[in-house]
C-alpha cells in the first residue's frame, strides 16, 4: 500500500515539471516591469516623536582621605576611574598620594535621561604588576543636583577594611539641562526607493509604448536665520558672594573672581564651578 502511494505522488511530480520547447517568453523580462537600478538606496521615512531631555553632568574628582596605605615599600600612586552609563572616565595619577591623593579632576559628559547613578573604583598604579583596587563606591546622584543646585560632598569608600570604611572622597557634582531636538522613531510604511540620476518610466498603450522621463527630485535647503547677539548685559558684583567665593578659593586673586562672577551673571553657582575648574589647572 506505501508503495503505492509513493508511485501516485512520483507520477504527479512527473506530471508539474515543464517537457518539450520552452517558450519563447523564457527568462524575458516584460515591457513595463520596473525593477530597481543598482546603486539605488532603501529608503525608510521616519517620523518625528517626542523632545527628549539631555543633560550635562559636570563632576570634579577633588581629594581623598584613605584609611591605610596598600603599597609594599613605597607610598601608593592611586587614580580613579569613573563610570557613567556606558561612559568610562579617568583622573591622572596622583603619584606618591598615599592615603591623602589630590587630583581636581573635572568630568564632563552627556547624561542619559535613565542614567542617576555613578560607579567609581580606586586604583594604586604599579609599575611590574596590575593594578590594585583599593577602593570603590556607587554614587546615586541626588535629585537637588538634577534640579540645578551645586552639591560638594564627601563619600564614603568601600575595600578591604569593609564597607564604607576604606576612607572618603570629595567630589563636585553640577547639571545643566539643554533641551534636545525631536527624537526620530522609525514608522511602518514600506521602502521608498531613492534613485538620483533620471528614471524612464514606460506606459504601453494601443500605438506602443510611451516613455516618460522622470525628472530628479532636487533637495530643499533649510533656510536658517542668524539672530544677531544682543547687547551683553554688565552685572554687579554682591560683596557677599565675592567672600564667599574668596572662602572656596583663597589662592585666588579677588579681580579673577569678580570678572567670573560678573560673566556667569551674578550667579554664584556658576561661578564656583567655573572658579573649582580654574582651580584644579
Amino acid at each position: 500500500m506505501a508503495s503505492n502511494d509513493e508511485e501516485i505522488i512520483k507520477n504527479q511530480r512527473r506530471q508539474q515539471v515543464l517537457t518539450g520547447e520552452l517558450p519563447d517568453n523564457f527568462l524575458k523580462i516584460e515591457s513595463g516591469q520596473v525593477f530597481p537600478a543598482s546603486g539605488q538606496s532603501l529608503y525608510y521615512p521616519a517620523s518625528f516623536g517626542r523632545y527628549q531631555e539631555v543633560g550635562v553632568l559636570s563632576m570634579t574628582v577633588v581629594q581623598a582621605r584613605l584609611v591605610k596605605n596598600y603599597g609594599y615599600l613605597t607610598r601608593m600612586d592611586p587614580y580613579c576611574r569613573v563610570r557613567i552609563g556606558l561612559q568610562t572616565f579617568e583622573t591622572p595619577t596622583a603619584y606618591n598620594g598615599a592615603k591623602s591623593p589630590r587630583w581636581n579632576k573635572l568630568i564632563q559628559c552627556n547624561l542619559p535621561e535613565n542614567v542617576r547613578e555613578v560607579y567609581l573604583e580606586m586604583f594604586d598604579e604599579c609599575t611590574f604588576s596590575v593594578d590594585e583596587r583599593i577602593a570603590w563606591c556607587l554614587i546615586k546622584i541626588p535629585d537637588s543636583v538634577i534640579m540645578g543646585e551645586v552639591l560638594n560632598e564627601w563619600f564614603s569608600l568601600n575595600g578591604k577594611q569593609g564597607e564604607e570604611k576604606e576612607g572618603m572622597i570629595e567630589i563636585v557634582f553640577q547639571y545643566k539641562k539643554l533641551p534636545a531636538g525631536p527624537m526620530l522613531v522609525p514608522s511602518m510604511v514600506g521602502p521608498m526607493v531613492i534613485n538620483p540620476m533620471v528614471q524612464p518610466l514606460i506606459y504601453p498603450n494601443a500605438y506602443g509604448p510611451q516613455v516618460i522621463m522622470q525628472q530628479p527630485i532636487q533637495p530643499v535647503q533649510p533656510n536658517f536665520q542668524q539672530s544677531s547677539p544682543g547687547p551683553q548685559q554688565i552685572f554687579e558684583s554682591n560683596p557677599a558672594d565675592l567672600r564667599t567665593l574668596k572662602e572656596m578659593c583663597p589662592d585666588m586673586d579677588v579681580d579673577i573672581i569678580k570678572t567670573v562672577l560678573q560673566q556667569c551673571g551674578g550667579n554664584i553657582d556658576k561661578a564656583a564651578a567655573q572658579l573649582l575648574e580654574m582651580n584644579a589647572t
